[in-house]
């Protein structure tokens, strides 16, 4: 896994961190237009959502939407 290998001194010297505010500058996307995050100081290339994952966040919003009280609203960010 990614964290273990950051845990390796020889590993680790040679990696060039980035502040949050450098990251953002970089914008969402990578070179290769492919979505990234920042973890520990290392931008990691976003994994896509599992067909789970998305089955469980679309019963889970209908689930809450039905429990909402009246003036209350959600919405699904979507990807």
């Amino acid at each position: 896994m990614t964290a273990d290998i950051l845990e390796i001194p020889d590993v680790r010297r040679r990696v060039s961190p980035l502040s949050v505010e450098e990251y953002h500058r970089l914008g969402e996307f990578n070179e290769n237009g492919r979505r990234t995050e920042l973890i520990r100081g290392i931008i990691i290339e976003k994994m896509s959502k599992s067909p789970l994952h998305s089955i469980v966040n679309s019963r889970l919003y209908r689930r809450l939407l039905g429990l909402l009280p009246a003036g209350f609203c959600i919405w699904k960010k979507s990807r």
